[in-house]
């Protein structure tokens, strides 16, 4: 569903990238799928205990966003944190 790419950046806050390549849908559904990621991981973030990051996510193209509701965007993106976090 994501990649997530994590790498220091040497300053005191974290810093957050969304891809959503045109492979995803049109303008709207890349949209609608970015504000589900950055929204997720608003919410999620507290379980990152890690400060100065920059964080990518990239979009997986072959993942139907169009049959996905935001309850399980939410679930990929917070497996994804708890991975990081370990």
């Amino acid at each position: 569903m994501f990649l997530l790419f994590a790498v220091e950046n040497g300053l005191q806050h974290s810093r957050y990238g969304i891809v959503v390549t045109k492979k995803n849908g049109n303008a709207i559904k890349r949209n609608k799928i970015k504000r589900w990621i950055k929204n997720s991981l608003y919410q999620n973030i507290k379980d990152l205990n890690t400060v100065s990051y920059d964080y990518i996510v990239i979009a997986n193209r072959f993942f139907d966003f169009n049959r996905a509701d935001f309850n399980q965007l939410d679930k990929g993106i917070n497996e994804i944190i708890c991975k990081i976090s370990k």
